[in-house]
């Protein structure tokens, strides 16, 4: 090999290398991200009695524009970041953010709901919006 092969083939190993760094350390931020929404929402789920506007604060912050209207529009009689209709901070020490291979959704989040040990999963998609990590799809699993 000549040293110009050498210096082409280092650099690309290189940049490789770089780019998967780059990519944990992206993944690292978003698991982060996501458990940060789950443990302030469901705390205020448990223990505000003014749920409904913190919630509404919390989720204008963690989420996209696009995903609250749609998720108006259904005006489902659940909470689709929890599939449940109430909640309890022990389910915080559950919490189990998943990266998973999906077009939509690149997250799964699961939990301990506590009634007979069920396991609540729910796919998430997250992707940057105006160099701010935001919750664009959410997906309670059945």
């Amino acid at each position: 090999m000549n040293i110009k092969t050498i210096v082409i083939t280092f650099t690309i190993c290189f940049a490789g290398m770089l780019t998967a760094k780059e990519q944990s350390s992206t993944s690292e931020k978003e698991v982060q991200f996501i458990t940060d929404f789950y443990s302030t929402y469901i705390k205020i789920c448990d223990e505000s009695l003014s749920f409904m506007e913190e919630r509404t604060v919390l989720k204008s912050k963690y989420c996209t524009v696009k995903l609250l209207a749609e998720l108006e529009e259904k005006n489902l009689d659940y909470d689709p970041f929890l599939n449940a209709q109430d909640c309890s901070k022990e389910w915080i020490k559950s919490i189990n953010v998943t990266a998973i291979s999906d077009e939509e959704y690149n997250y799964e989040v699961s939990y301990n709901s506590g009634y007979n040990n069920k396991i609540i999963s729910i796919k998430i998609g997250v992707i940057m919006q105006n160099d701010e990590l935001k919750i664009n799809s959410v997906s309670p699993q059945v």
